[in-house]
């Protein structure tokens, strides 16, 4: 058989089977890649900021950013009937030509979130910002003229309200209060629900917050998400609202726990929206959500600090009863395998047992006193040379670990210098990608529409 044709069917093979892999669906939820949302700014139908997602899905906003193009191609500021830019006008080309950076005005305050997460579409009005502080006035016009909205798409299916009975399954699943986008129920019937959540193959779980607004009055929260797990109890409350910006809450240590609602508030008050993924991307989340009664009822005061309940665990092997805290770590399926560092008693009885030479029973000495003392010598001797030894070795080791860790830290030194040259070099010309942050000029300019919305932040 020709030995070419045989490396070509194979190669054929495995490109047909990464394709089918590259198909296979572990149930992640947020659809790839990341949609975008451009139009002009303007007065027309088409101004307005119009995304979608198909039938069976919700969108959940990640940014918002206005842009400029340069004053050169002839786009208008304000779209008209009788000014209509040319579709380019209205598209980003790169963050060279375009000028922009997160939406930072007033007039909508928030609105571009706020209107469209959770909902299948929504239509906001296309917003402005000034462009003198950001953008070479020579090059750009003096404010922006279209606008861009990120977002994801995330199947229902994958989606639990938490007081509703249900049992999903997924690489990624999500809880939200019931009713969101709209408030949450009164505290009579949402309070104490819950969602108790298990992962396969001893996952542990992460938790990510895609939009925590929870009620508050006079500088009391009334609402809050409780993370369970074993014995401790942690509390997400108003001190953590998000503005929408997906954020890491919680690592668990196990492959199991529950997130419960309390609400103390009478009335419909309060949002939240929770990503729960495997930390093993193969691994499939099960969670089963409802009712239950409620720990903290309405009109109750809820605790102002983070609740934890710590359980300690202490090293069996510790027989002398010294503190070994933080030195034995139990994970699932670990069969009370030990990881960390060992209890101060057992590292110092295996030092003495290691580093000691057995000595002649005191009964004996009488009878061979001179091998006796032979021996003792000996023994001094050899007790010297392995002290001696030991210590040769421990000084040859703290140098090698001493130069290796000066080496490690010139070499993160060195990667550091590159890294903020790299980004002086991307940045010098005072442009901005999705990455960057411009929350220094917030009130210095001298427009009105120059307040942060709620949905400013930095993205992590």
């Amino acid at each position: 058989m020709d030995t070419n044709y045989l490396r070509r069917n194979i190669y054929v093979i495995f490109l047909k089977i990464c394709v089918i892999i590259g198909h296979i669906h572990f149930g992640t939820a947020i659809n790839a890649p990341e949609k975008v949302y451009e139009a002009c700014y303007g007065v027309l139908s088409v101004n307005f900021l119009k995304p979608s997602c198909n039938h069976s899905e919700v969108m959940y906003v990640r940014d918002v950013y206005t842009y400029s193009k340069p004053a050169s191609d002839g786009c208008p500021q304000e779209s008209s009937f009788t000014n209509q830019p040319n579709a380019s006008c209205c598209r980003y080309n790169n963050d060279t030509t375009d000028c922009g950076w997160r939406y930072y005005g007033d007039t909508f305050k928030g609105n571009h979130y706020t209107q469209c997460v959770g909902m299948q579409q929504c239509g906001v009005p296309v917003a402005w910002n000034r462009t003198e502080q950001d953008c070479d006035p020579a090059v750009f016009m003096s404010k922006t003229n279209y606008m861009r909205q990120f977002y994801y798409c995330i199947e229902t299916n994958f989606i639990s309200q938490i007081c509703i009975p249900s049992t999903k399954t997924g690489n990624e699943l999500y809880i939200w209060n019931d009713g969101y986008p709209n408030n949450s129920s009164d505290c009579a019937t949402s309070s104490g629900c819950a969602c108790s959540i298990s992962a396969s193959k001893s996952s542990t779980i992460e938790i990510e917050l895609l939009d925590l607004r929870l009620s508050q009055s006079g500088g009391t929260c009334n609402q809050r998400l409780v993370i369970s797990e074993g014995g401790t109890e942690t509390s997400i409350d108003c001190g953590q609202q998000n503005d929408f910006s997906l954020t890491s809450v919680y690592s668990s240590q196990s492959d199991s726990l529950t997130v419960r609602f309390d609400n103390t508030v009478s009335g419909q008050y309060g949002h939240f929206w929770i990503l729960l993924r495997a930390s093993d991307s193969t691994a499939i989340l099960t969670m089963t959500c409802g009712n239950a009664s409620a720990v903290y009822s309405c009109g109750e005061t809820l605790p102002t600090t983070t609740s934890t309940t710590t359980t300690t665990m202490s090293s069996p092997s510790n027989s002398s009863g010294a503190s070994t805290t933080g030195s034995v770590t139990s994970f699932p399926g670990s069969a009370g395998s030990t990881t960390g560092t060992v209890s101060s008693s057992d590292t110092q009885y295996s030092k003495t047992t290691a580093g000691s030479v057995s000595t002649l029973d005191p009964q004996s000495t009488g009878t061979t006193a001179s091998s006796s003392n032979t021996s003792t010598s000996d023994s001094q001797a050899s007790n010297a040379e392995a002290s001696k030894s030991t210590s040769d070795e421990d000084d040859s080791s703290d140098k090698t670990s001493l130069i290796a860790g000066l080496s490690v830290g010139a070499l993160g030194l060195a990667g550091l210098a590159v890294l903020a040259s790299a980004l002086r070099h991307r940045f010098r010309k005072n442009k901005v990608n999705v990455d960057d942050e411009y929350s220094e000029h917030f009130g210095t300019l001298s427009d009105a529409n120059n307040v942060a919305p709620i949905g400013y932040r930095q993205l992590s």
